[in-house]
């Protein structure tokens, strides 16, 4: 009988210190995880800190109006930033680097159609300029961060996330509750993102900026919005050329419709860019004197094509437009009331469209 109980005992030490063992072994597996994890943040962090600024508004007398994030994208001091961030051309407009020193900036370009803006500072300093990823090959349930200039108080704060969805069309107002925008084909994130984190950059874990932090769903936490980093490519090209934003425009505000969407137009649509509105004068849906109004496009037309290359919401329109140059000729194909039409299109410069 004893032998028995001798037997037991060591099945169950053994049995305990497998257990243990297992649990060590699990235990420093997880911390190994957590440990890398949390050191792929902190480096993709360190990498682009530098390159973000934080963007304070003035008036003459010295009070602070407004607050911002930016990022440099050249070496001359270019920062690209959202454009209801720095539009008060009666405004100062200071920058705040990683290090704290301060400088002033003005204001270089601001874009007609979309939520984008450029400020030059001026400084001696050496500018650290941000690196660019690729946000075509992004996927949904991709880590990524934010950073920003959160609630305008707190600078270059990091928040994690993930894509959460991809061509999303959203009407936005600016961080201080006014100025409609219709924003589409962005990048949708759970990561925070903060009043006073506008303009900021969203990076990959490779510290590689991805995408402009431009809104947040008010009603919503973690629900945040970006405008990808190729839509914003062909700026900075022409920021560094031109020394201001000058691209191809159609001059029409769209939403990019889903199969579904598009199908209660008609059961033979799978997809498309809607011509819309909010209704005001301010925001038309085809922009006077612009290439669209030109060739006849009218709100609520559905453009189907650009030179054959059908629109959807992984092919939105911008991103069609954006491969042209000012000048191009493109055959367009749109649906309206219920019949396909075909219009030749002379694509224009945002140049042309200003007052």
């Amino acid at each position: 009988m004893k032998n028995y109980h001798i037997l037991f005992l060591a099945l169950f030490l053994g049995f305990v210190g497998g257990f243990a063992g297992s649990f060590v072994g699990k235990s420093q597996i997880a911390h190994d995880v957590f440990f890398i994890e949390n050191s792929e943040m902190i480096s993709a962090v360190d990498a682009v800190s530098d390159s973000v600024v934080s963007i304070l508004a003035y008036t003459n007398s010295g009070q602070k109006e407004t607050g911002g994030t930016g990022f440099l994208v050249d070496e001359s001091g270019i920062i690209l930033t959202n454009r209801h961030v720095v539009e008060d051309l009666s405004l100062n407009y200071v920058v705040v680097f990683n290090d704290g020193e301060q400088a002033k900036a003005r204001v270089l370009s601001l874009d007609p159609f979309d939520d984008v803006a450029a400020i030059k500072v001026e400084s001696d300093r050496e500018f650290k300029v941000a690196k660019f990823g690729d946000s075509d090959v992004l996927q949904v349930g991709q880590q990524v961060l934010a950073i920003g200039n959160a609630l305008a108080q707190y600078e270059n704060t990091a928040s994690s996330g993930i894509i959460s969805a991809i061509g999303r069309d959203v009407t936005a107002f600016n961080d201080f509750g006014y100025g409609v925008e219709n924003l589409s084909g962005l990048l949708q994130t759970d990561a925070s993102i903060n009043l006073g984190s506008s303009g900021g950059p969203l990076i990959n874990m490779q510290g590689q900026v991805i995408a402009m932090n431009v809104a947040v769903a008010s009603s919503a936490n973690g629900i945040g919005f970006a405008i990808p980093i190729n839509d914003l490519k062909p700026i900075v090209k022409s920021l560094v050329k031109n020394g201001e934003i000058i691209r191809p425009v159609l001059g029409v505000r769209f939403l990019m419709l889903s199969k579904s969407q598009a199908s209660e137009f008609s059961k033979d649509l799978v997809g498309g860019a809607l011509v819309v509105g909010d209704g005001s004068l301010k925001n038309p849906a085809v922009i006077y004197k612009g290439a669209a109004f030109d060739a006849g496009v009218k709100e609520k037309d559905i453009i189907l094509s650009i030179d054959d290359i059908d629109l959807s919401v992984d092919m939105p329109l911008q991103k069609v437009i954006r491969e042209h140059v000012p000048g191009d000729r493109v055959k367009m194909k749109i649906w309206r009331n219920g019949k396909v039409q075909y219009l030749d299109v002379v694509l224009k410069s945002n140049k042309d469209l200003e007052d």
